[in-house]
């Protein structure tokens, strides 16, 4: 890089999708946070809901069998990406539940799903 040079590999000026479970499980999510932010509004001070909170990304396949699942699981707080193709590995979309005995059974599912990608 010579003097006065700036090179930029990537801008993404969104929130990280790692915090998704912010949705179900604070009181001001990351997305909501982030236009606060923007538009220079206040922004109380944010906690967790419960700190019995899970998330699973779906990934490749998994959003099939968990679209298949998702009417005998009304803990699940299911998200879906939309994405027009599903690849192996690819995320398609979240779940996210609260509470120790939702989470051991979503962890049971995640692991029973794990490879379908």
């Amino acid at each position: 890089m010579l003097a006065g040079e700036l090179y930029i590999n990537e801008l993404a000026p969104r929130p990280h999708n790692s915090g998704h479970f912010s949705i179900e499980a604070t009181n001001v999510s990351q997305f909501e946070g982030h236009i606060r932010s923007i538009l220079a509004l206040p922004i109380p001070p944010i906690f967790l809901v419960t700190d019995q909170v899970f998330m699973l990304n779906l990934l490749g396949k998994q959003m099939t069998a968990a679209r298949t699942a998702l009417a005998d699981q009304p803990a699940w707080h299911f998200h879906d990406y939309g994405k027009a193709e599903i690849k192996a590995h690819r995320k398609m979309g979240h779940i996210t539940v609260m509470g120790s005995i939702a989470s051991a059974q979503l962890r049971q599912w995640g692991q029973e799903h794990h490879d379908i990608s």
